[in-house]
C-alpha cells in the first residue's frame, strides 16, 4: 500500500478534468487552503473521500481498491 497516495489521485483527476480547487471546496464544504492539504495526504477519511466521490461523481473507493489490487498482485508475483 505505500505506493497509493490517494491525494495525489484526486489531484490528477482534477487537474485532467479542469475542475478548479475553490469548485471543488465548495462543493465538499471546505476552503480552497484544505483541498492543497487533501492534495499533499497519503491516506484520508472514508467519509472525506466519499464526499469528494460524490463532488465529482466518480468512485474514489474502486480506484484506490484497484490500485490496491494491483500492488497486492505484484508483491506477491516478486516473492
Amino acid at each position: 500500500m505505500k505506493n497509493i497516495h490517494i491525494g495525489s489521485i484526486i489531484q490528477e483527476y482534477v487537474y485532467n478534468h479542469g475542475i478548479s480547487p475553490q469548485w471543488l471546496a465548495h462543493k465538499i464544504g471546505c476552503s480552497r487552503g484544505n483541498i492543497y492539504k487533501i492534495y499533499a495526504k497519503k491516506s484520508i477519511d472514508v467519509e472525506l473521500l466519499v464526499k469528494i466521490s460524490i463532488a465529482l461523481n466518480f468512485n474514489f473507493l474502486n480506484e484506490y481498491n484497484s490500485k490496491l489490487t494491483f500492488n497486492c498482485i505484484q508483491t506477491d508475483n516478486n516473492t
